[in-house]
């Protein structure tokens, strides 16, 4: 894409909403309940960071808890280029070790000041045995 595309995602981007879509219903489920927390920062020198925190997090007192909490947050940083229709990160550093030197594609649609950043159909280990698609929007930085 032309780095005017390119540029209309640069800066700060809050968190409306991080959902998933199952692929076998349709249905439309809150990934973080339905008050997350989070940003998403894609720098001018090509670096991207974002953290996504769940609704009604509470410091933790026990392993339980410790894995709730762990859960409950998304956070990773990497490289990032926009090519059509997509943003494409090579992550370097996540919360999950599994996401560290992966490559995360992320369809994109710019609508005003909110973007939506929407998965290909994959797996996710909170649903096992389904496939569905993660759908998170955003509006431009406050």
């Amino acid at each position: 894409m032309s780095p005017s595309s390119t540029n209309s995602v640069l800066g700060l981007w809050k968190l409306l909403s991080a959902r998933v879509q199952m692929e076998d219903t349709g249905e439309m489920l809150d990934l973080f309940g339905p008050d997350p927390q989070g940003f998403f920062v894609f720098g001018s020198d090509g670096r991207m960071m974002t953290i996504l925190s769940a609704s009604g997090r509470t410091p933790a007192a026990n392993e339980p808890d410790m894995a709730a909490a762990f859960r409950g947050l998304m956070a990773y940083t990497g490289r990032f280029i926009v090519e059509q229709n997509q943003v494409v990160i090579e992550v370097d550093v996540a919360w999950h070790p599994a996401w560290e030197n992966t490559r995360q594609v992320r369809f994109f649609e710019l609508k005003g000041d909110r973007l939506t950043l929407t998965t290909e159909i994959q797996g996710h280990p909170s649903y096992p045995n389904r496939k569905l698609r993660g759908i998170i929007a955003w509006i431009r930085g406050t």
